[in-house]
């Protein structure tokens, strides 16, 4: 029995561990795409840091899953990457009033837990539904 019970908690902890992995993964490519502004808001988006600790990065109640990211007003510029998709339990995404640009990534069409999207006031083109 004591042996059942320490093999369900290593793969728990073996399953939260990877899940945060990719999510981190996820955001980190997320931030190759993005040229910082000068006030240099995404500078903690690093390997070294604890995911939820990224400036804009609001986590679950566990701390495991990426639900919210508010990059509003950063100054930022670059593109969307489409690992942005990788964020299966984000909720609200937010980079709106920054200097984005290109195409909206259509894998953003994937996040089923997504309610709340807020893209205005950049200069993306096409549409998400293409």
């Amino acid at each position: 029995m004591k042996l059942l019970l320490l093999l369900f908690v290593l793969l728990h902890i073996s399953y939260s561990t990877a899940s945060s992995i990719s999510e981190l993964r996820a955001l980190i490519t997320v931030k190759s795409s993005i040229a910082d502004g000068p006030q240099s808001h995404l500078s903690n988006w690093n390997a070294t840091t604890p995911l939820c600790s990224f400036t804009g990065v609001t986590c679950d109640y566990t701390g495991r899953h990426v639900t919210s990211i508010n990059l509003t007003q950063f100054t930022l510029s670059g593109t969307l990457s489409p690992s942005l998709a990788h964020l299966r339990h984000l909720r609200n995404l937010s980079v709106a009033a920054n200097q984005f640009s290109g195409p909206i990534p259509m894998e953003l069409a994937t996040l089923s837990s997504l309610r709340y999207l807020n893209l205005s006031n950049n200069a993306f083109n096409g549409s998400l539904l293409e």
